[in-house]
């Protein structure tokens, strides 16, 4: 016993241990205070006596004495909340300036400012223990951790003050991440709806008319697929339309993770998980749409991005009986969607190719495609209607409107209109 009491009062590992144990259950117990910090004398207290109690239970635990007490708690506390040489990024973050935080391997950081494309590197200079300890106040708010056993973790910064939205969280761990520092990538989401007057008027990511267009056929309840790359804006332009939907209609909501905001009365919110170390307890995207399609029998479903046969299945049956959509795909055509849904249902549902073809000309009607124009802004390139019958057996689709880059410049994109939508539904 002795020993032992001696090795964690002088072993910096052992007392580091200790540390982060304890750390962590304040910031399981406090999540909103990890990311905003400690305001006030009387939250302090509050944090003080339960950090007391916590800490009393771990020495309890390892046959350690309370006299080790103060001390453990006072810098459990300090550890616990705020982030260090990631506050002022957060502050960033919360005044809407940046949208995502990277750390490299390297311990560079980076940010990408609100509207880029590319990120830009900040001056900071972090050592692997800060890194590392700011990680694990981040992990600790979703009761994860970053281990020899799981080195690759993927977290959900909840909902506070600070971050209205919360954040996706991304972290993988040396060695596997080739360096002396985490591989880290924060994710900031929206707090507020994706307005017309930022996506038509600021970033004039399309014209006035195409989203009148898009506005008329969401009150058609056209079902509309938004295709697009890496980084070009499709679950930003989602969000957009979903908050197009006439304000009477119940949304179904369905995401991996949750990140959009619906300023809408009626919406159910559906979030995957993924399985546990076990490989249990899972709810897959494909759940969810299966879910959704029972919950009542009108609605619109919007789908965070189809990556899977079993969501991709489900939302086209959904789709083809009756009910109007919104989803998102990674593909760089019109075309490339349809070849981007065979390959799923062909490997996850083992769907005949043919019969992909027959669902998606039953399911889809609009295909926005979006991308980057010459200038590196994020641009609607097409939006093309998928004619309702298949012709010599292959997808056919109109272009309604396309990106003209000859005589467009950065701020003054030009489109081209050639058709008008001509499909109706009921």
């Amino acid at each position: 016993m002795l020993g032992y009491l001696a090795q964690a009062q002088a072993d910096p590992e052992a007392r580091a241990e200790l540390l982060r144990e304890l750390s962590g259950s304040l910031a399981v117990r406090f999540p909103d205070l990890v990311v905003r910090g400690l305001r006030g004398e009387g939250e302090r207290a509050r944090v003080l006596e339960a950090a007391r109690v916590l800490a009393g239970e771990l020495l309890a635990r390892r046959g350690l004495p309370p006299a080790m007490l103060e001390d453990l708690v006072r810098e459990a506390v300090a550890r616990a909340f705020g982030l260090g040489w990631l506050e002022p990024l957060l502050d960033r973050a919360a005044r809407g300036e940046i949208t995502e935080i990277m750390m490299n391997p390297d311990g560079s950081v980076w940010v990408i400012p609100r509207g880029a494309v590319f990120p830009e590197r900040v001056p900071l200079s972090v050592s692997p223990e800060e890194a590392r300890v700011v990680v694990d106040k981040l992990l600790a708010v979703v009761g994860r951790r970053m281990t020899e056993a799981e080195p690759i973790v993927s977290a959900k910064i909840p909902r506070s003050e600070r971050l209205p939205a919360g954040a996706r969280v991304h972290v993988v761990a040396p060695p596997v991440a080739n360096g002396d520092f985490p591989a880290l990538n924060i994710r900031f989401y929206e707090a507020r709806p994706v307005s017309y007057e930022r996506v038509v008027e600021e970033w004039r990511m399309l014209s006035p008319e195409m989203a009148a267009e898009l506005e008329e056929a969401i009150r058609g309840r056209l079902r509309i697929m938004i295709a697009g790359g890496t980084g070009t804006g499709k679950t930003t332009f989602l969000s957009f339309l979903a908050n197009r939907i006439p304000p009477v209609n119940r949304i179904l909501l369905c995401e991996d993770p949750a990140e959009i905001f619906l300023d809408r009365p009626h919406v159910v919110s559906l979030e995957a998980r993924p399985p546990n170390i076990e490989g249990k307890y899972g709810v897959s995207m494909g759940d969810l749409v299966t879910a959704a399609m029972r919950m009542t029998p009108r609605w619109w479903l919007v789908v965070g991005e189809v990556r899977r046969g079993d969501a991709a299945m489900w939302l086209l049956r959904a789709q083809m009986s009756d009910h109007p959509g919104l989803s998102t795909i990674h593909a760089d055509s019109p075309r490339a969607v349809v070849d981007t849904l065979r390959t799923l249902l062909l490997v996850d549902m083992k769907v005949p190719l043919q019969g992909t073809k027959e669902l998606f000309v039953r399911a889809v009607d609009l295909v926005v495609q979006i991308g980057f124009d010459p200038f590196g802004r994020r641009r609607v390139m097409e939006i093309a209607e998928v004619e309702p019958e298949l012709k010599g057996g292959d997808v056919r689709f109109r272009t309604v409107w396309r990106y003209l880059p000859e005589g467009s410049t950065a701020d003054l994109p030009r489109w081209e209109k050639l058709h008008a939508i001509s499909r109706r539904r009921t």
